[in-house]
């Protein structure tokens, strides 16, 4: 928390959100949200660029590359596209439009 207070973005920032815990991304004791989101999206680019990185195990072909890839879940929480560590908000914002509007046809619907 103090790094979010007085580091990133500092200023005395406190979130009124619920943050999580550490938790593992890859291996023998990958999370199970982890392992549903690379059960349905594989590897954007389907390889790990850097083997010399890896530290985890067992290593699977849809392992996570690197920090802040991303997951875009659907308003139903499934996830519908990955994307690598460059990717920004800005660049997958026609994806999140896309998105949006199939969730506003279907509340419509109803």
């Amino acid at each position: 928390m103090n790094g979010l207070k007085y580091v990133r973005p500092g200023h005395g920032f406190e979130p009124n959100f619920p943050l999580f815990a550490k938790r593992d991304v890859n291996g023998e004791k990958e999370d199970e949200i982890y392992t549903f989101f690379k059960s349905r999206c594989p590897t954007p680019d389907g390889f790990i660029n850097d083997l010399s990185n890896i530290r985890w195990s067992p290593v699977r072909n849809n392992d996570i590359n690197w920090n802040f890839e991303k997951v875009l879940i659907d308003h139903r929480g499934q996830p519908k596209a990955r994307y690598t560590a460059p990717y920004t908000p800005a660049d997958i914002l026609d994806d999140i439009k896309g998105l949006m509007t199939i969730c506003q046809k279907e509340r419509k619907g109803k």
